[in-house]
This record gives structure tokens, C-alpha cells and sequence, in this order.
């Protein structure tokens, strides 16, 4: 039994040095590399990433120049990008041990850690309609905006890592006031940005629908005139930007005007049609007439008739020289 001892001792020893795996039989730690790494590639240290994952692909030791290389790929990352890298580091032999002298960096790939999500895109919709409200100087406090993903894609990914580009379609739905609410289609391209992470690249948005609960009848009566307004239909079509109004409606003045005599009572001959324009800032539709004009006030407006309308919607009438007035729905 003894005569085996001595080789079993070799069989041990030849085994162990088989096993040995990484860097760690030439006397250079993974840590040690995986710090030279971090010191030695300037994105990775300026963009706070840290070494996650190493695989030493290949390591010569060339012993006549007291030299050892090593090829090794490497992962690093942060809570939003991942980088890729190759890198070929050679350590020579000192009186304080393994020292890296050379090391050349090779870039494989840098992308997102993962897929846009979709607050990005949402947030940006917000900003939109805030700045179009602002514009238009909407008093948007009490909009109520309800975000519908509808489409989610993805760009293509690859063995070098995910997509940089992500598509999204929503449907918004909004309520801009007691009168007014829409239906939008936004399609909104996303790309990451090695610096700023996913944004917005580009944008779209169209007004699928817009409904103004304006429908019903109207009145006014004071010392100086009597009038009645009867809305049966109204529609909006949001490609023209146009609104058809079914409407009947009769008018008295009290006083004799320009266009007006006292006590006589002016009405329409039954219902009405007419197709217009909305205002070029979308808020009202103008009904032109000898008698009057009256503005069919969807969306915030400044006429500001104190004590009468405190939110400015619905039917405001200017009667001339009988003074401006905004109607009573019954």
C-alpha cells in the first residue's frame, strides 16, 4: 500500500491544479481585475457603473517576460444601463507582485436594463396638455385625464442586449370641465439615452372625439329684453375643427333698438341648422344675427359677466346696446 502513496499525492496535486479556475493560480485575484477594470475604462467609472459579472475568456503567462495576460469579458451596470466590454489586460512580475502595465478595452455593447416603462410616455402627455392649456390660457385645476395603453412594442433585441427603441399608443380620455370632454389618440416613440435614460423622441397626437354637453334650453329675462334658446343638437367634427347646432329661439326687447322694437316678440321659424367653425382657440361657436350674437362657450372663456356664470360656460348673448348676458339652463 505504501509503494501507491506517493502516487496518489501526484494524482492529488496534478487534480488540483486542473481545478483551479479564474485567476487565482497566477497570483492576480478576480478582485485585483475586476478593480483594474473599474480604473481603467473611464465610461464605466464616470457613469457609476459597477462590475457585475467577469468571465475570464483566456490567460498566457509568458514566463521569459515575467508576463501574464489576460483576456476577460465583463459585465457592468447601474439601476438603468448595461455595458458590455472586452478587455485584454497584461500584468508583469514585480518585487511586490503582479503590477498591470498594458490593457486595451473594447466595447461590445451599451443599452437599457430594461423596457421603457410606460409613466415615461405618460408624463410627457401631461406636460403637452398642461402647456396647451397654459397657451390657451384654460383653467385646467379641475381636468380629469384617464391614460389607456393600447399598444406596447418593443424594438428588436439581440444577443448584445436589449432594444434602445420602444413604441406606445394610448387612448386619453378627458374631461376638461361640466361641459367639455375628448378622446385622444397619442402614438409616442421612446429611445434611451446613454446619459438621460428613455425619453420622448417624438410624438403624435390626434382628437379622436370631442363632446360638449351643451344640448337643452336657455333663458334670460330682465328689465330690458326676454329670450329664449333652445339647443337640440350639437356636434363637433374634430378633423374640421367645425360644429353643426340645431337650435330654435325667440327674442323681446323691451325698448326700442336699432334692430329691435319695443314689445315685439322675434322668433326663429322651428328648428335651425347651421355648420361653423369653432374659434380659433377651440373654446365657442359664434350664431350671427341681427338681433343679437350668441356664443356657444364649450371650454373656458373670458367673457366675465360677474355674478352671472362663475365657471364662464354655456351661452353667453351679447344684445347690443342692450347689454351682454350669460343665459340660465332650465
Amino acid at each position: 500500500m505504501k509503494k501507491y502513496i506517493p502516487l496518489l499525492l501526484l494524482a492529488i496535486s496534478i487534480a488540483l491544479i486542473f481545478c483551479a479556475c479564474g485567476a487565482s493560480d497566477s497570483g492576480v485575484s478576480d478582485s485585483e481585475i475586476k478593480r483594474d477594470i473599474l480604473s481603467h475604462n473611464k465610461y464605466i467609472e464616470d457613469m457609476g457603473l459597477s462590475v457585475s459579472d467577469m468571465n475570464i475568456v483566456s490567460s498566457e503567462k509568458k514566463d521569459k517576460l515575467d508576463l501574464y495576460i489576460f483576456e476577460v469579458e465583463y459585465t457592468a451596470e447601474n439601476s438603468t444601463l448595461v455595458y458590455k466590454g472586452r478587455m485584454t489586460l497584461s500584468y508583469m512580475k514585480t518585487d511586490n507582485g503582479w503590477t498591470l502595465k498594458k490593457w486595451e478595452n473594447e466595447e461590445i455593447s451599451v443599452g437599457p436594463k430594461g423596457d421603457c416603462d410606460e409613466s415615461i410616455p405618460i408624463e410627457y402627455m401631461r406636460a403637452e396638455y398642461a402647456r396647451i392649456n397654459d397657451k390657451n390660457k384654460t383653467d385646467n385645476a379641475g381636468i380629469d385625464y384617464e391614460f389607456e395603453l393600447t399598444s406596447d412594442l418593443t424594438g428588436v433585441s439581440s444577443e448584445e442586449g436589449k432594444s434602445k427603441e420602444h413604441s406606445f399608443t394610448f387612448i386619453v380620455n378627458g374631461r376638461e370641465n361640466r361641459i367639455c370632454t375628448w378622446k385622444d389618440s397619442w402614438s409616442i416613440d421612446c429611445v434611451f439615452d446613454e446619459d438621460d435614460g428613455w425619453i420622448v423622441e417624438s410624438a403624435a397626437r390626434e382628437r379622436l372625439s370631442e363632446t360638449w354637453d351643451i344640448c337643452g334650453t336657455y333663458t334670460l329675462s330682465n328689465d330690458k329684453l326676454d329670450s329664449v334658446l333652445e339647443i337640440t343638437s350639437f356636434e363637433i367634427d374634430p378633423s374640421t375643427r367645425t360644429a353643426t347646432i340645431t337650435y330654435s329661439w325667440q327674442f323681446t326687447s323691451h325698448v326700442d333698438t336699432q334692430s329691435a322694437e319695443k314689445g315685439v316678440t322675434y322668433h326663429s321659424d322651428g328648428p335651425e341648422t347651421v355648420a361653423g367653425r369653432l374659434s380659433s382657440d377651440e373654446k365657442y361657436m359664434v350664431l350671427d344675427g341681427n338681433l343679437a350674437t350668441v356664443y356657444i362657450c364649450g371650454k373656458y372663456s373670458s367673457w366675465d359677466v360677474k355674478g352671472e356664470n362663475s365657471d364662464n360656460l354655456g351661452v353667453f348673448l351679447d344684445a347690443y346696446e342692450l347689454g351682454d348676458y350669460w343665459m340660465y339652463k332650465k
